[in-house]
């Protein structure tokens, strides 16, 4: 019955696209003209942008052999119908849109609730521009709709996509645009792909100075008291070198452990979240983080707090995170709900501290305590600061929020079949365990872009610490379906999931999917994850060099139908082969002997010599004495060498200097 109802709605929503397009501009004999090829749902376009686009894309197809549409629908609108994919070839498919008998084009739909563009190509269009591009020309497009509405979206589009082929295959001749569009204000396009790129780094540098400055704003509201300039501590903070002159103009009495702030007043929303007295981070560092922290804050009311210092002033780490979190107003909520992680860089107490409370307190388990420190240990002993802090705010929100600190909302439960959907931006290699460098991410990613569109097939990596409460199986499928990822309809791809938890070696699981699946027999699957585990651990390959390996044998796969087998292998199964054959000789001997006569063990070769030609006697050696010398050979000493068993100090539950419980974890390093 739902699914009767859906395909209802399906066949309603692209009804009301096919009756918004009638009557349309003429076209030539390969392509349909009963409808217009622009259509907006939501009422954003004019007459005369309709006309203009419907002009346009009716000239893309005559120059390129393959149809365009354009359309704006809302993400909302497409999922009552099946999704976004469904909707725009339903569209398509319905108009009888599409160049020559095979209906080449490409179905473009433009979503201005989220602002998203997603371009589908249909039948041999798909050869005229890789996902590449396709991803680029989405990345820019949107960017156009503050100044000229929906019609800058999808004109943009067309211009791009114009544009591009343009920039392979020379200029096309252009239609002089008719009376009622000549004053049409229309936006101008980047030329060539190195334009488009840089164009697509400019809008994505302004979207996140932007998004900095508007969480700046929210969060840089300062008190109306004076803060020392010397440290630029905030009144509240117990710590710090600024301390000694809050110290003295307070007296001599002044409690170092308290603030200006009573801990059970309410807190503190002017408050900065990122406190970096031990300079461990850069000034840009920092605003992204303090950008990550409120982000979080808002979204589920859960206050992240970093601090460093250089000393931790003659208290315990756990006391100073405590405190700090506790005297400066911090905190969601009547339960002031939120953590704070101090890094101490003091030398011989070097280490660092999370202090929990509010909801999050009970929360935070040793067992998840032991999995979260892991990996910041990992990112501190490394220098990498501000990787190790983002990660952490991460683990933190993800334990809050599933009880995991590398759960993911994807991973709740199987993606539905009838939501899925193309994503030609969502990126190939995805480093959730922190092991690949930018520079190896690029790289790799280069590579699979060349053999994914010699082969038409999707290809994807992802990095994780380990697979939670599902196998691992489970959990690359839900990973590759919740993500957009595959080519055609029947989304073919091959996805390489390596899973490396905290101090273990590597598992690499792949898995195929659409043609994929059937490319990859479980000799394919399980010699190319053996041999890629290999590569991983072995202490004398990078992982560049690791991955890059990797895919020379999927590209070997896809040519031959089979990964290659290395060295090692090969002399296995020729030292096997060996042996059997070994085997094999040893029982035809045996069984030869059998046939033949047992000897018979005598003193010497009498029953061989003729009687009387020769006179033997037995002889026998006799020993008189005998001499044994013995000498000490002391046991040779063994070093005994310890390893950090993986275990953080926790506590389930303590107090600072307040009355306030919270619950921790830290190690040193």
């Amino acid at each position: 019955m739902g699914r009767a109802i859906k395909s209802m709605a399906q066949a309603g929503l692209i009804l009301m696209l096919v009756i918004s397009c009638v009557f349309p501009a003429l076209a030539d004999e390969n392509l349909s003209n009963e409808f217009y090829r622009a259509v907006d749902m939501t009422g954003g376009l004019s007459d005369a942008q309709r006309n203009t686009l419907d002009s346009a894309c009716l000239e893309f197809a005559e120059n390129w052999k393959a149809d365009l549409s354009l359309a704006v629908i809302t993400e909302e609108r497409c999922n009552e119908s099946g999704g976004i994919e469904a909707t725009a070839k339903g569209y398509y498919e319905d108009c009888g849109f599409g160049y020559g008998p095979d209906k080449d084009g490409f179905s473009v739909i433009y979503d201005p609730d989220n602002d998203k563009e997603y371009i589908y190509p249909i039948g041999k269009a798909a050869e005229l521009f890789d996902e590449k591009q396709l991803r680029l020309i989405s990345r820019i497009a949107p960017d156009y709709e503050e100044e000229y509405g929906t019609f800058g979206p999808l004109y943009m589009t067309y211009r791009l996509m114009n544009n591009l082929l343009e920039s392979q295959y020379g200029k096309q001749e252009q239609q002089e645009a008719s009376e009622g569009t000549k004053d049409l204000a229309v936006p101008k396009a980047p030329e060539t792909e190195s334009e488009m790129i840089a164009k697509a780094d400019e809008i994505e540098e302004e979207q996140q100075a932007a998004e900095e400055a508007k969480a700046s704003e929210a969060d840089t509201e300062t008190d109306t008291e004076t803060v020392p300039e010397s440290g630029g501590a905030y009144e509240g903070i117990a710590y710090g070198h600024e301390l000694y002159e809050r110290i003295e103009s307070c007296g001599e009495n002044a409690d170092p452990t308290r603030g200006a702030t009573d801990p059970e007043t309410e807190a503190d929303e002017t408050r900065k979240r990122v406190s970096d007295y031990a300079d461990l981070l850069t000034d840009e560092e920092e605003e992204k983080l303090e950008a990550k922290l409120t982000a979080i804050r808002r979204e589920c009311k859960l206050d992240l707090v970093f601090v460093s210092d250089n000393s931790s002033y003659g208290k315990d780490r756990s006391v100073y995170a405590a405190d700090f979190y506790d005297y400066n107003g911090y905190g969601c909520g009547g339960d002031f709900n939120g953590s704070c992680l101090f890094i101490c860089m003091e030398e011989g107490n070097r280490g660092f501290w999370t202090a929990n409370t509010g909801s999050m307190d009970p929360k935070y388990t040793q067992e998840l305590a032991d999995k979260s420190d892991d990996v910041l240990y990992s990112y501190v002993t490394q220098k990498r600061f501000f990787d190790g802090v983002m990660s952490w705010a991460d683990n933190m929100r993800r334990i809050y929020l599933y009880g995991h600190p590398f759960a993911y909302e994807w991973l709740q439960s199987d993606y539905p079949k009838d939501q899925r959907a193309h994503d030609y931006l969502a990126p190939r290699v995805v480093d959730d365990n922190g092991m690949l460098s930018e520079e190896t991410v690029k790289h790799i990613t280069t590579s699979m872009e060349e053999i994914a569109k010699a082969y038409d097939l999707d290809l994807v990596i992802h990095t994780a610490y380990e697979s939670y409460e599902v196998d691992k199986k489970t959990f690359a499928d839900r990973f590759y379906e919740s993500h957009g990822y595959g080519m055609g309809e029947d989304y073919s791809g091959i996805l390489i999931t390596v899973f490396k938890p905290y101090g273990s070696s590597n598992d690499v699981v792949v898995t195929g999917y659409g043609r994929g699946e059937e490319i990859l027999t479980d000799t394919a699957k399980d010699r190319l994850a053996w041999r890629l585990e290999g590569e991983l651990d072995s202490d004398s390959t990078t992982k560049e060099e690791a991955f890059s390996k990797g895919l020379s044998w999927v590209k070997h796969l896809l040519q031959t139908g089979r990964v290659p087998r290395s060295g090692l292998s090969w002399f296995f199964s020729t030292a096997f082969e060996l042996i059997v054959a070994l085997i094999i000789a040893a029982i035809m001997r045996s069984h030869a002997k059998k046939k033949m006569d047992t000897p018979v063990k005598a003193e010497n070769a009498e029953p061989y010599l003729v009687k009387g030609s020769l006179n033997v006697q037995y002889v026998k050696d006799k020993f008189l004495s005998t001499n044994t010398v013995r000498k000490y050979n002391p046991p040779s000493s063994s070093s005994s060498s310890s390893s950090s068993s993986g275990r953080s100090s926790y506590s389930r539950s303590y107090s600072g200097s307040s009355s306030r419980s919270h619950s921790g974890s830290g190690r040193s390093f």
